[in-house]
């Protein structure tokens, strides 16, 4: 009797000790997989926190921006605060740790008031002739508020006929994000690239009606004041020069400055901000007349990545 109860306690505890390895082999891989989401977690609290540290050093330096831009006197394309001399034609420049370009909203092509043709002229200097027509006659199908489409342009039919994810606004823009639902548009052409600027950085989704040939892209020269190549080198060489009293004479009778100044800045300010990281932000300042609030910031954008 005695040896029956011993064999049987044997063979108990042999069956209870494959239970109890398992057991422990389930409870090591639910460690394992608990600190995995550890670490992740982990992981993603400390990118929450440099993402939100980097923003907070971007907004810094956009207040010291603004400060110079509300203080300095506008001189066609800086701002002078004393000895201190902030250039407004979008040349980089470092504040501490962080590169910034600061880009007078005169020197920009508006699109609030679209020109087909300008802006054909300008995306010819981008881009082949073909995709040029395109873009130009799709954005501006996409403003007028008709549905007669334009030559190589396309109206709303067109575009659900073509399953296409937006329809157009047949309005005026309200980001320039819309031109990449352009069907001709490409991300090359928007964000432009290593060799060439892209559209983004020469265009504003409201923009002014001066043009200020201090701060413009040398790129705009052409479309904007409608002049030839020939004409366009001649403004290039006396802005290189800074002989802005040749250029007024030049520009005296051409129409676009009718009533304005070919070298005076606007209340609008666009600034791309970029740490040694890389990360981008991008600001639109309005400096305006009130003493309560002398200032709008019309458009944060955090992080300012390539678009499409």
């Amino acid at each position: 009797m005695h040896g029956a109860w011993k064999c049987m306690k044997n063979k108990q505890q042999g069956f209870a000790l494959p239970i109890t390895l398992i057991i422990l082999s389930l409870l090591t891989v639910l460690a394992m997989g608990l600190s995995q989401l550890a670490r992740q977690d982990t992981k993603k609290i400390q990118n929450q926190q440099y993402r939100l540290n980097d923003e907070l050093s971007l907004k810094s330096t956009n207040q010291w921006v603004l400060y110079q831009l509300l203080s300095g006197v506008p001189d066609k394309n800086t701002k002078q605060n004393g000895r201190f001399i902030l250039s407004v034609d979008n040349r980089p420049i470092k504040h501490q740790q962080t590169t910034l370009q600061v880009q007078d909203a005169a020197g920009l092509m508006g699109l609030y008031l679209y020109d087909a043709r300008k802006f054909e002229k300008l995306l010819m200097q981008l881009t082949d002739k073909q995709q040029a027509i395109k873009v130009a006659a799709q954005l501006k199908d996409w403003i007028d508020k008709d549905s007669r489409a334009s030559y190589q342009g396309m109206e709303i039919a067109a575009y659900r006929n073509t399953n296409q994810a937006m329809l157009p606004r047949n309005g005026p823009i309200r980001s320039l994000d819309e031109l990449l639902e352009l069907p001709a548009m490409t991300r090359e052409l928007y964000n432009g690239t290593d060799k060439k600027i892209g559209l983004r950085d020469l265009l504003l989704a409201g923009g002014v009606s001066d043009f200020n040939i201090a701060t413009a892209p040398d790129v705009l020269l052409a479309a904007m004041l409608n002049i030839s190549a020939k004409q366009t080198a001649q403004i290039q060489n006396l802005k290189s020069t800074k002989n802005w009293r040749q250029i007024r004479q030049m520009t005296a009778k051409m129409p676009i400055f009718f009533d304005s100044s070919p070298l005076g800045q606007a209340y609008q300010y666009r600034v791309i901000l970029t740490l040694p990281s890389g990360v981008k932000a991008r600001s639109l300042l309005q400096l305006t007349p009130s003493k309560e609030k002398p200032y709008q910031f019309k458009q944060w954008q955090y992080p300012d990545n390539d678009r499409g």
